[in-house]
């Protein structure tokens, strides 16, 4: 904060360079442009660094979200000046403010969670320690790590904005930085934590078989509610509380809870109203999901999911033999891979071997067992 007591953010005073929507037009197309490049270079499976596995590159850029929640609104981009802040640069401001963003997050990341929580008290944080497991590839390994980081993520990037938003920096706004930005950032990361717990720990006990059933709820609570025991149910309402919260503050401007004079009961209202209308636009998208697709099917194990196509072209780059176990890929479906065998599985391989065959791979072998493939060797198509 200021001496004044005014958030940098809301002390600026943006004027347009141009006229009209041009400024705002041009500024989207920046921007998609940005993402367009650092997309191919980070994230996209024919790029260069690959991030997107998806966990590993999303949890880069949630994490990266997070960190710049905290620098902007939480710190107000203490220590740095706030003389440096106003009159530098933009492009040498957002360098020195993306790199510290940046080194922020890898040590959260690797650091914190992985290095002190993944060697000291949860396996799950760090790739090593799960690869010590058996059956545990380093593919996967380092998926439920990524999951696991991000899922803290995806909490603290509802939690510290909408502490901000709806409970007004309470009790810590009147204090000056940094003992506020400390304050603030403590209290959020150990409610988000709390939340993990609830909400996101009894997932990553069911990843392994057995369940760790002495360490985790499991089949967790939700299961009968949700259809699922996965926590991605936990994800879908918790990104809807993050997206409300800029809603309300951005566009809504805090109406209708404004109207409440009383400050104690105007706090407590805005933040479980966005709780309230984050189920409510999580289920209409749930509805509207049933409406387009069907209703769902427990494991969301369809023909026109995109994860088992994805992993086939991944490795019709890579290989021009592939030998097929079909747990294979009922474990990329970590739900489907805790439900019974039905006739589905058989339908299934079938859907493997088209999409081999447009791949340009034939199938050279198949073994039988009850009615369901066990082994299939595919060959690629040479050309005569």
């Amino acid at each position: 904060m200021s001496e004044q007591g005014i958030p940098y953010l809301e002390e600026r005073k943006l004027v347009k360079k141009w006229s009209g929507p041009w400024p705002a037009l041009a500024n989207l197309l920046f921007t998609l442009l940005i993402f367009a490049v650092t997309w191919w270079i980070f994230q996209d499976p024919r790029g260069i660094m690959r991030f997107y596995t998806p966990y590993v590159g999303y949890n880069y850029c949630r994490w990266w979200l997070i960190i710049l929640i905290w620098m902007a609104y939480i710190f107000d981009f203490w220590p740095f000046k706030r003389d440096w802040v106003r009159t530098a640069h933009p492009l040498q401001k957002g360098l020195v403010l993306a790199l510290v963003s940046v080194g922020v997050m890898i040590l959260m990341i690797h650091g914190f969670f992985e290095g002190v929580l993944g060697n000291l008290a949860f396996a799950y944080f760090n790739p090593e320690q799960l690869q010590k497991l058996p059956g545990l590839t380093d593919f996967y390994s380092t998926e439920y790590a990524a999951q696991a980081c991000m899922m803290f993520a995806v909490i603290a990037s509802w939690i510290s904005p909408a502490w901000l938003v709806a409970l007004e920096g309470q009790p810590w706004a009147g204090l000056s930085q940094p003992v506020r930005g400390f304050s603030i950032w403590l209290g959020t990361f150990c409610l988000s934590l709390l939340i993990y717990f609830m909400t996101m720990h009894n997932h990553m006990g069911i990843l392994y078989y057995p369940w760790q059933y002495f360490t985790s709820i499991c089949p967790p609570y939700w299961e009968n509610f949700a259809e699922t025991v996965s926590a991605n149910f936990h994800v879908a309402w918790i990104m809807c509380c993050t997206v409300v919260v800029w809603f309300m503050e951005g566009i809504w401007e805090r109406f209708p809870f404004t109207m409440i004079k009383t400050p104690w009961l105007r706090r407590v209202a805005l933040f479980f109203g966005i709780i309230a209308i984050s189920w409510a636009l999580c289920l209409f998208f749930w509805y509207m999901q049933e409406l387009v697709w069907g209703e769902a099917i427990r494991g969301h194990r369809r023909d026109a999911a995109p994860d088992w196509r994805w992993l086939l072209r991944r490795i019709a780059e890579t290989c021009n033999t592939f030998i097929c176990v079909h747990n294979d890929f009922v474990r990329m479906n970590r739900e489907y891979r805790r439900t019974h065998f039905t006739g589905n599985s058989v339908v299934f391989n079938h859907q493997i071997i088209l999409e081999m065959q447009k791949l340009g791979f034939t199938l050279t072998e198949a073994h039988d067992y009850h009615l369901k493939v066990d082994i299939m060797k595919f060959e690629r198509n040479w050309p005569l």
